[in-house]
C-alpha cells in the first residue's frame, strides 16, 4: 500500500515522489534509446563471422558505451520509476495489491535478466581481439539471440499485471491498459523466436514490437504519474 507522503512535495525540491518517479521513467527511457542507437548497426547471427569480427573490432568501444548508458538508465532511473509506479498502482488497487506486486516482479525480472543476458554481446565487444575461433563468435551470437528472445517474457508479465490494474481501477487511461494486454500477447508469441532462431522472421517482428512497446508504455505511465491528481 502506498504511503500518503507519496503525493507530498519533497522538501526543497517542490515535486512529489510520484512526479519524481515519472521524470525518472522518462529519463531512463531516453538513456536507453541513446544507448540503443549507439548499437543500432549491431550484426546479426546471419551475417558472416568475418563481418561480425570486423564490427566489434571497429565499434566495440561504442557498443560498450551504449551498454553503459543503458545500464545507468535502468539502475538509476527505471528502477526508481518501477518502485514509484508500484506504490501508485498498489494504492489504486487496494487490499493486498497482488497485481501491482506481480507487475513490479515483472520489471525486476527485466532488470536482472537484462543485466545477465547483455554479457554475451559485451564479451564480443570487449574481447573480440582475443577470440580466434569463429565457432566461439557464432556461439556467443546465438546465446545473445536466445536470451534476447526470452527476455520479452518479463515485459509480458509487466504488461498483464499493470494493465489489469489500470483497467480495473482507472488509475491511468483505460486504453493504455488495453494496449498493454495486446502487447503482452505479442511478447509471448515473440518469445517463441528462441525456438525459431530467425532474427528477421515474423516472430522476431512480434518480439521487437513488444520490446519497443515496453519503452512506449513506460513513457505513457510516466506521463500518468506526472499528471495524476492526488487522492482526496
Amino acid at each position: 500500500m502506498a504511503m500518503r507522503s507519496e503525493a507530498e512535495a519533497i522538501p526543497g525540491v517542490g515535486i512529489s515522489w510520484r512526479q519524481l518517479a515519472g521524470y525518472a521513467g522518462i529519463i531512463g527511457v531516453i538513456l536507453f534509446v541513446i544507448g540503443f542507437v549507439l548499437q543500432a548497426d549491431y550484426p546479426m547471427v546471419t551475417d558472416d563471422v568475418s563481418d561480425v569480427t570486423a564490427y566489434f573490432e571497429d565499434n566495440g568501444t561504442r557498443f560498450l558505451v551504449g551498454n553503459y548508458l543503458i545500464s545507468i538508465g535502468i539502475v538509476f532511473f527505471l528502477v526508481p520509476f518501477f518502485l514509484g509506479l508500484r506504490s501508485v498502482l498498489a494504492e489504486a488497487e487496494g487490499g493486498h495489491a497482488h497485481w501491482a506486486q506481480v507487475g513490479f516482479f515483472g520489471s525486476a525480472m527485466f532488470v536482472i535478466l537484462g543485466g545477465a543476458f547483455s554479457t554475451f554481446s559485451s564479451v564480443l565487444a570487449l574481447g573480440i581481439k582475443e577470440i580466434d575461433n569463429d565457432a566461439t563468435v557464432r556461439a556467443l551470437q546465438y546465446a545473445d539471440l536466445y536470451a534476447f528472445s526470452l527476455i520479452v517474457l518479463a515485459p509480458a508479465l509487466y504488461f498483464v499485471a499493470t494493465g489489469l490494474v489500470i483497467l480495473r481501477t482507472g488509475v491511468f487511461w483505460s486504453w493504455l491498459g488495453g494496449i498493454q494486454l495486446i502487447l503482452a500477447v505479442l511478447a509471448v508469441i515473440g518469445a517463441a523466436n528462441s525456438i525459431d532462431g530467425d532474427p528477421e522472421g515474423v516472430l522476431a517482428i512480434f518480439q521487437w514490437i513488444s520490446f519497443i512497446g515496453f519503452g512506449v508504455v513506460i513513457l505513457l505511465q510516466s506521463a500518468g504519474l506526472l499528471t495524476k491528481k492526488s487522492a482526496v
